[in-house]
């Protein structure tokens, strides 16, 4: 492992890859893209969720501003007042919560090509990370982590669902203000985009409360942070190191990459215009693409504290775009810390599994990130 220190980001590099690694993608490698290619079409709007039970965890279930939320708390934590049981380990809750004490809020956006909803993958990882991180509370603010159920395409294509997010995230801004809580905005692949164009909206649009607590910068943001894993961040697909890395990708492809874009933008087939539809939206339009906001853009980022964190594994067709992003966010000055790991897949830290069966390399991609996210709860 080698970690080096630029003028704002902390670069972690690692190149060691275990034997069942390297046996799992010569295994996997001919099934590509099969394997994480969207199912069904959802209907629009957000989805209700049925996460499964695990054992140690529990799920609170709400809703804001339309959009269903579900956060996880180590089983050791009051699951909240007035919760209603779905099944054992999960209880429902619709009123807003009032938390008792100072919070970092991590709202999380699962990645799926922007169609599909959450996996067990998913479920599996940010329950490990919920266990992890109960285990360092006290010392400063308790991290929760919540799995936003953002509308998906394409049903619910960018135009549609980002205007509805945005509103959301105006709301669960305003009460982390009010509350004096810090929040990440966090997702892996097409969730790291959603994560960042939420990030970029609010360091440029967000107004705190006049009467509230100031959290994070001069103009009460509390937005700390955004963290992407293995993120989607220009849907153009125009970088000439994607030709060379589609060689070696053991679960994406470039084609299919170009399919999920297009679902997401509105760039489908159809029988012609929908009244009331939004117009599909370009790919180069910054909005669905974060890496080509303008470097003003990116220094508001600065300006407002806000870091941005990754994880990248080279062998991924989305990395050479991932790695401009952060090669942009150290031009501007934007602080960050990532884990850029040679030869590692696509969304490694969720192949970790549990806490006995999985990927050694993604059991530690996970302990980075837990260790990033008890940092930022310092802030």
């Amino acid at each position: 492992m080698e970690s080096t220190n630029t003028s704002s980001i902390e670069v972690t590099t690692r190149s060691d890859l275990s034997l069942l690694y390297k046996v799992l993608r010569t295994i996997i490698r001919p099934l590509r893209p099969r394997l994480v290619k969207p199912g069904k079409p959802a209907p629009p709007e957000s989805q209700k969720l049925s996460p499964p039970e695990k054992r140690g965890c529990k799920v609170i279930e709400s809703r804001r501003e339309g959009i269903w939320e579900y956060t996880f708390r180590h089983s050791s934590q009051p699951a909240s007042q007035g919760g209603q049981p779905l099944h054992d380990g999960v209880a429902r809750v619709v009123e807003e919560r009032k938390p008792a004490s100072k919070k970092h809020r991590v709202y999380y956006f699962c990645g799926g090509g922007f169609q599909s909803p959450p996996s067990n993958e998913h479920w599996r990882f940010i329950t490990q990370v919920t266990k992890d991180l109960a285990q360092s509370q006290g010392q400063h603010r308790e991290v929760e982590i919540t799995v936003v159920s953002h509308p998906l395409a394409p049903a619910s294509p960018a135009a549609e669902a980002l205007p509805v997010l945005r509103k959301w995230l105006a709301s669960a801004l305003v009460e982390a203000n009010l509350a004096g809580d810090t929040v990440t905005l966090m997702g892996d692949s097409s969730g790291g985009n959603i994560a960042l164009s939420l990030g970029f909206w609010a360091v440029e649009n967000y107004k705190a409360p006049s009467a509230s607590a100031t959290s994070g910068d001069g103009n009460g943001l509390p937005l700390v942070a955004v963290f992407v894993i293995s993120p989607a961040v220009d849907l153009r697909n125009v970088n000439p190191g994607i030709e060379e890395v589609d060689r070696y990708d053991p679960v994406l492809t470039v084609g299919l990459t170009s399919q999920v874009a297009r679902a997401w933008t509105g760039n489908v087939e159809s029988k012609g215009p929908v009244p009331g539809k939004p117009a599909a939206m370009e790919m180069s339009n910054p909005t669905v693409s974060p890496l080509l906001h303008s470097e003003e853009i990116f220094g508001l980022l600065r300006e407002g504290g806000v870091s941005v964190h990754g994880v990248v594994g080279t062998h991924d067709v989305l990395a050479p775009d991932a790695l401009e992003l952060m090669r942009k966010c150290e031009r501007v000055g934007v602080r960050g810390k990532w884990l850029v790991w040679d030869g590692q897949m696509h969304c490694f830290p969720l192949a970790g599994g549990g806490e006995i069966v999985g990927l050694s390399e993604g059991k530690e991609g996970r302990r980075w990130v837990d260790e990033v996210l008890r940092e930022d709860a310092r802030v």
